[in-house]
Parts: structure tokens; sequence; C-alpha cells
């Protein structure tokens, strides 16, 4: 307080969802969660979505309230993308909706699939699909 330290506080009220303070709040969490996974990216525990040789390999994405991690279709990479996930949750106390949890496959073996979804106990997404409202696929926009 003024420029120097002062003793801890507990909250006595929460904060909800409509609260003005709770964007703010949500980004500063999900900024954490971003974090973790490109430093686990940094030591080579997942491979993230590689688009350029040159380029940094992609492991999230974060618009608005969503997130959407990417990353090579394998059982380690699963376990530990369910890993830091997990961490994430335990630290922000936060909770995912499971029923909008997805998983997209490009050129991967069943036999993976059925591993990595149940890794991560997520749903199989197909396509096409919409993200934050907009068609995946150019036919869907018709």
């Amino acid at each position: 307080m003024n420029g120097t330290p002062s003793k801890p506080f507990k909250a006595s009220t929460c904060i909800r969802q409509g609260d003005p303070l709770s964007p703010f709040l949500f980004i500063l969490m999900m900024e954490g969660l971003g974090r973790l996974l490109t430093a686990t990216r940094d030591h080579n525990e997942i491979s993230g979505l590689q688009l350029h040789p040159d380029a940094l390999a992609h492991t999230h994405q974060q618009l608005v309230n969503d997130t959407m991690l990417m990353g090579y279709a394998s059982v380690q990479e699963s376990h530990m993308l369910r890993n830091r996930m997990d961490l994430f949750l335990e630290a922000s106390e936060l909770e995912i909706n499971e029923e909008k949890l997805q998983v997209f496959f490009f050129n991967s073996p069943q036999v993976n699939r059925r591993n990595i979804l149940r890794i991560l106990t997520f749903k199989e997404g197909s396509l096409p699909n919409k993200y934050l409202g907009v068609p995946l696929l150019e036919s869907q926009a018709k």
C-alpha cells in the first residue's frame, strides 16, 4: 500500500460473472495459461504446431473467452497438455465447460485419436464447424 508491501488479506466476497472487474481478472489468468504453455514448448515438453520451418511452433490461440490448443497428435503430447491444463485449473480454481471441448484431428491414425480423446476427455470435433461464429470452411458460409 502506498509503495510498501502490506499484510496479506483475504477477500470476503467472490467476484461473479457480470462484475466489471471480472473480464480483467479473466484476462490476467488466461495470460498465465498462455505463459505456461509457451514455457512448456520452450522446454521441449510439447512440440506445438509448426507452420513454417523458421518460425516458432504455436501452442495456443486465445481470443475473447476461448482458448485453442494446438499440437502434434501424440499420446505423449496429450499427456503433457492434460497435465498443464490440470495444473492451471488447480492454481486458478477455474472450471472448464466439458461440453464445449473438442479435438480436431488431421491425418492422424484412428488408434492415436482414441488414445488422445481418452487422455484429454474431449469430444472429437468435425468440420465444417464455426469458431467465434465464423465458419472454418468456406462452404459453410453460404
